[in-house]
């Protein structure tokens, strides 16, 4: 959850600033001299991230002179509370890594052999830590979605309503929308603190708990939630730069996001050799990462059996056979459609599922120029 809530939060920045400028917002709001007033790190370091973001655009360069006083708070307030969350991850973080960090046996042994009973078991201090977390996360998935809305109006009259390029025929980015509202309206449900709630178990010993596992599932839900949000808010400002202020650049540093997202060739196959009993346990390890989907369905792959050989050197600690000693062994190939944004994530799992010490396995890109995946076409390889 820590994890994937910092690339959120750094995500989150780099996203807002392209909707500040595909919204045609002003920039000065986030100038770090205003923001050094308030104490609060996170703040500063939004601030500062979005700032620099927008450093030499075109885009907002095009408007600085407008006699527009004040942006709405989901543009001109984006340190505020993206900083907030900054600030409870980084609480978060550390009272997660003393937690980890630290002894929750009980009886206690010590040095000198006496036994202690404690509670240092109980999970109170991370519990209230991933409810904080979700609250933190959840407000990033609400004020992303409050941007999008704002685009969808127009950006008061700034743009097309809807993002629209044919008003009226078409319905621009209105339903991707709804997704994103119903996906933050959900959050609101669950960002409700587990750690509130208890239930006495055990006749009574176990009086008081702290319901940490339902704090982390939850955290984790709103995760999922915001990273689509987030990645529907991205589609929508990008869609908007790309549509609307063509004759203009965007900046330095936003301008590679805006050439990933004309990319075509988003897939690749992943090719894996697997030992057939172990297949299962790599399978569900690659499916969770997200390997596998195809349009409207998922866990989707492609296996042929046969025979693997190999000898481990001197230096190897094989799983199957001997050192310097030549092994066949009973394998599937195992073929996976992965979207490349994902492609590191499915390699680690794979890594950590594999029972191999050295996993043979093969990348191949996937020429998907129309990218219709929806209707079962993936693309074709390189001759």
């Amino acid at each position: 959850a820590l994890f994937e809530s910092q690339n959120l939060l750094l995500s989150a920045d780099i996203i807002s600033a392209l909707s500040v400028e595909a919204s045609l917002s002003t920039r000065q709001v986030f100038n770090p001299a205003i923001h050094k007033l308030k104490k609060h790190k996170g703040q500063n370091l939004a601030a500062k991230n979005i700032y620099n973001l927008l450093n030499g655009s075109e885009i907002s360069n095009s408007h600085k002179n407008c006699i527009k006083v004040q942006d709405p708070y989901c543009m001109r307030c984006i340190p505020h509370i993206h900083g907030t969350s900054w600030d409870v991850f980084s609480y978060s973080e550390k009272t997660i890594n003393n937690e980890i960090n630290s002894i929750s046996d009980n009886p206690l042994i010590f040095r000198n052999g006496s036994v202690q009973n404690s509670g240092h078991f109980h999970a109170e201090p991370i519990a209230q830590t991933l409810d904080s977390l979700s609250i933190a996360v959840s407000e990033i998935g609400a004020i992303s979605e409050r941007r999008i809305h704002y685009i969808m109006k127009g950006a008061d009259g700034n743009l097309p309503l809807f993002g629209a390029v044919n008003s009226g025929l078409e319905s621009g980015f209105m339903l991707p929308h709804v997704t994103a509202a119903s996906l933050a309206s959900e959050n609101k449900t669950l960002a409700h603190p587990s750690s509130v709630d208890s239930i006495s178990t055990s006749g009574g010993q176990e009086d008081i708990v702290s319901m940490a596992p339902w704090a982390g599932r939850s955290c984790l839900k709103i995760i999922e939630n915001v990273r689509r949000i987030l990645a529907i808010e991205l589609l929508v400002s990008g869609n908007v730069n790309y549509r609307f202020h063509a004759k203009l650049q965007s900046s330095k540093s936003l301008t590679p996001l805006m050439d990933l997202l004309k990319k075509s060739n988003v897939l690749s196959k992943l090719i894996v050799y697997v030992p057939k009993d172990n297949i299962d346990e790599l399978d569900y390890a690659m499916f969770n990462a997200g390997a596998g989907s195809v349009g409207a369905y998922d866990q989707c792959h492609y296996r042929s059996e046969g025979f693997g050989t190999f000898r481990p050197n001197k230096n190897a600690i094989p799983f199957i056979g001997e050192p310097n000693e030549r092994s066949e062994v009973k394998e599937f190939k195992v073929e996976y459609l992965v979207r490349n944004h994902l492609l590191n994530n499915v390699l680690r799992a794979m890594k950590i599922a594999h029972p191999y010490e050295e996993v043979a396995h093969d990348i191949i890109p996937i020429n998907n120029t129309n990218n219709y995946e929806g209707i079962g076409m993936i693309g074709s390889l390189d001759k």
